[in-house]
């Protein structure tokens, strides 16, 4: 009997020392969080420098052994296109597919892209992060990437998106001419633009044209129109269009507006074709076209 109750008190010791291994294992691993930022203020769809918790967006990890080197091919990752969305209880940032932890030896460094499942991203470290193909969609994509820096063993992973796109705006204004009482301003086009494009981030982010010009963006389109006298301010559209930086070359901004000119006469859907010319768009750049109408037809 006694040789009984011991073979059990000693399973029993044995259960318990195990269990409480297994927490302490569990106790010891962090998990890994991340704090986005974005760059700069600039007026675009995602607005502002905090990434807003109602986005989510992807990141790729590449592992670094100790005394090693990062490999950016595939066998070298860590996690790979991984969803982060804000966690409310918590309020912190992590992989909705489950919890990541930080490894015990070794590093990491991070790769993102926003927003969540717009590009599938590569790395290396001549051409930085890089995206094969892109075309932007009816409903407008922000396109934006970051990357952490390297050899990060612990903490939350700070992350700054940079936009990759070129944002326009637009506003128009009617000159005072002999004869013209007003316009109604009916659409607004932005013809022969590239609208697929591959990407790299170094040395400096570039794009390279994988499609022709031959893409049309609207920046406002009614029946009813915008009516605009010479006498009223600049109207500014609130459409941003979001277009892959290039070159500005042949690209065209047409005009269709209704006039009446003083003595009552009105012409209906007059069109204006203004060729653009200078600087090529650049990523991260928001640039405005103020249109005049400065003549009759």
């Amino acid at each position: 009997m006694k040789k009984k109750l011991l073979g059990v008190a000693i399973t029993a010791t044995l259960i318990i020392s195990c269990s409480k291994s297994d927490f302490e294992e569990k106790q010891r691993q962090t998990p890994i969080i991340f704090t986005p930022l974005i760059e700069q203020n600039t007026r675009t769809i995602i607005s502002g420098t905090t990434y807003p918790t109602t986005e989510s967006f992807n990141v790729t990890a590449y592992y670094k052994p100790s005394g090693g080197l990062y490999n950016f091919a595939n066998a070298g990752k860590y996690f790979d296109n991984m969803q982060i969305s804000y966690v409310t209880t918590g309020s912190f940032w992590k992989s909705t597919g489950g919890t990541y932890y930080w490894p015990p030896l070794g590093a990491l460094k991070f790769i993102a892209t926003s927003p969540y499942g717009a590009v599938t991203p590569s790395y290396d470290s001549t051409n930085g992060i890089q995206f094969p193909s892109f075309r932007q969609s009816a409903t407008p994509i922000d396109l934006m990437y970051a990357e952490s820096a390297n050899d990060l063993t612990s903490g939350s992973v700070g992350l700054t998106f940079k936009h990759a796109l070129t944002q326009l705006y637009f506003t128009i204004k009617i000159q005072a001419v002999l004869g013209l009482a007003s316009c109604k301003i009916k659409k607004i086009d932005v013809l022969n633009v590239c609208n697929g494009g591959s990407f790299k981030a170094l040395p400096t982010p570039t794009w390279t044209k994988t499609e022709d010009s031959n893409s049309t963006f609207n920046v406002y389109d009614n029946a009813t129109g915008t009516l605009l006298a010479p006498s009223d301010p600049a109207y500014e559209f609130s459409n941003r269009l979001l277009l892959i930086p290039q070159s500005v070359s042949g690209i065209v901004i047409r005009i269709t507006y209704d006039y009446t000119t003083l003595l009552g006469l009105v012409t209906l859907g007059a069109t204006k074709n203004v060729t653009l010319s200078g600087n090529a768009w650049q990523p991260n750049q928001r640039i405005k076209y103020a249109i005049t109408i400065t003549q009759l037809l």
